[in-house]
């Protein structure tokens, strides 16, 4: 008797890869970002107090550690907002204890 399931196991073969292409590519796809677009340049002194800031809105931060996809436990904002030249990107990170924070690795780009 022939065995029937070697006829179909080059297809099947086939489209794995290409099932498990498209899967990923639902499953990490997101919202794209709004950026405003701002007529005035901004002061770099360290204070994101100009109005343009104000104008635009915060991006939404989910947790990477320790557990991926929660709410952040802290508050952090990071806006960006852009003219006709640059893209301009202010971030306040807020820690309640300092004490707490600590560097993993000097390597770089290290997870």
């Amino acid at each position: 008797m022939k065995n029937t399931f070697n006829n179909w196991a080059g297809p099947i073969r086939a489209l794995i890869p290409a099932f498990l292409l498209l899967a990923s590519l639902n499953g990490y796809s997101q919202e794209p970002l709004a950026v405003t677009k701002i007529t005035g340049g901004i002061t770099f002194d360290g204070s994101s107090d100009e109005e343009a800031w104000n104008r635009s809105a915060p991006f939404k931060m989910t947790m990477q550690q320790p557990v991926f996809g929660n709410e952040p436990t802290e508050t952090s904002v990071i806006r960006m907002v852009y003219d006709n030249d640059y893209f301009y990107l202010s971030a306040v990170f807020n820690y309640s204890d300092i004490t707490q924070l600590r560097a993993i690795s000097k390597k770089r780009d290290k997870d």
